[in-house]
């Protein structure tokens, strides 16, 4: 199962209806409270994080949930994404070793 975490809900709906039309199974959480309450009850097998959280658009929130994800559950893999990326946030994904895909449209 493959979990998304957006806070947009036009997101979550539109990344999960393109997912299971190509056959995957599909779970989704709005916070990161609710991501780790999903990680914790299904069998995720890829995580698809976005890294805002907030109007104030740092990434530091998703970073701390990422660290979480990385702790409690190692082997699963994750694709993080956001809109706009920050340079604190790139500089951290970066000294850790995480890649990340940039949603922006400029």
């Amino acid at each position: 199962m493959i979990l998304i975490i957006d806070d947009d809900v036009a997101v979550r709906t539109s990344v999960s209806l393109l997912l299971k039309q190509a056959g995957y199974m599909t779970a989704s959480a709005a916070d990161p409270k609710e991501a780790l309450q999903q990680l914790q009850s299904y069998e995720i097998s890829l995580i698809i994080l976005d890294m805002n959280f907030s109007l104030e658009t740092t990434g530091d929130e998703g970073l701390a949930l990422l660290t979480e994800i990385k702790r409690t559950a190692p082997a699963v893999p994750v694709i993080s994404s956001q809109a706009t990326m920050t340079r604190s946030w790139n500089a951290g994904s970066a000294a850790s070793g995480w890649a990340w895909l940039d949603r922006s449209l400029t």
